[in-house]
């Protein structure tokens, strides 16, 4: 499912990754433990190709990364450190635009709005602008907004 093949990045003399290799078969979880600077984020930034590795090669689902970024973007969801919503909007609204982003229809992606937000006991404030929210509200509509096109990973 994830595979990376002596995968290196550096940053100036900062070697972040050193020739990484690691396999992670599907249904099998993964999670990164480690101090600052041991190069998680570098990692997880090269699997959602927001970085490209110095060297090496990354394959998701039996593709190339290099090869096709588009195809391998639309399998992955990803939440972030940092809550990544428009503070102005609604969550239905934020919701919406991150459905729309990664082309999922418009009544599925309705529905499925609807779902999270009821599942997330957030339904009520759906028309409430984000900034309203609190810090953990927004993450739940964060991993929302990560999940709606059905990711497989």
């Amino acid at each position: 499912m994830i595979r990376l093949n002596n995968v290196s990045k550096s940053f100036g003399e900062i070697d972040a990754l050193n020739n990484v290799s690691l396999e992670v078969p599907e249904g099998q979880l993964l999670g990164f433990l480690g101090p600052n600077g041991a190069g998680k984020s570098t990692t997880l930034n090269i699997l959602t190709s927001l970085q490209k590795p110095d060297n090496g090669e990354v394959y998701i689902d039996g593709i190339n990364l290099e090869q096709n970024r588009a195809l391998i973007k639309r399998k992955i969801g990803l939440v972030p450190q940092e809550i990544s919503l428009y503070e102005e909007l609604s969550a239905w609204d934020n919701l919406m635009f991150w459905g729309q982003l990664y082309g999922v229809p418009g009544s599925e992606l309705k529905r499925k709005i609807q779902y999270g937000l009821e599942m997330t006991e957030l339904w009520k404030r759906r028309k409430d602008p984000i900034k309203t929210f609190s810090g953990g509200m927004q993450r739940r509509v964060n991993i929302l907004a990560s999940i709606l096109h059905d990711p497989k990973i």
